[in-house]
């Protein structure tokens, strides 16, 4: 027979239940971008007037690549979200079939998904990371010796040294 002291050691029945929200986090998460993807890449386009939308469009599913949601749940929540946008904006230009509607759409929207995958993969790699421009580090160097130019001999003028070499790095107290 169990005791209630037996039966778990670690219960607390006082202590504090998460919340919904707390529980259901990652889930009102993918709802949440869900909606606003699809809302932010259908009004963007010309029947809606709201071509604005266009700036923020990827910015819902990008900040939720950045807390780094399951991937399934990520990948699953904007392929879909983008084959709904992409269904809901072909289907507006009445010129395609229906069959052709629901092969194109979701077809479209996986495309344009796939950018958001290579979002959730690399803004780990790349936040944090030293920013690296190319070519080699500058080195501080001292100002060099004024230089005459040969033509036009006239307008020249000589300037005085003030130093040659690199900066060496002093600590001072």
């Amino acid at each position: 027979m169990l005791t209630p002291d037996s039966a778990s050691p670690t219960y607390d029945p006082y202590e504090p239940r998460p919340s919904f929200v707390q529980r259901h986090a990652n889930a009102i998460a993918a709802v949440v971008v869900f909606a606003l993807t699809i809302f932010l890449a259908v009004g963007s386009f010309p029947p809606f007037k709201a071509p604005e939308f266009a700036y923020a469009m990827l910015v819902p599913g990008i900040f939720w690549a950045y807390r780094r949601p399951p991937f399934k749940l990520y990948a699953v929540t904007l392929l879909a979200a983008q084959a709904v946008a992409w269904t809901i904006l072909l289907g507006w230009l009445h010129n395609v079939t229906w069959l052709g509607l629901f092969l194109l759409g979701p077809f479209v929207g996986v495309w344009i998904g796939t950018w958001y995958l290579a979002a959730w993969w690399s803004l780990p790699r790349i936040i944090g990371e030293k920013q690296i421009t190319g070519g080699l580090a500058l080195i501080p160097v001292k100002k060099l010796k004024g230089a005459r130019f040969l033509v036009p001999s006239g307008l020249s003028v000589e300037t005085k040294a003030i130093g040659r070499g690199t900066i060496m790095p002093v600590i001072s107290l």
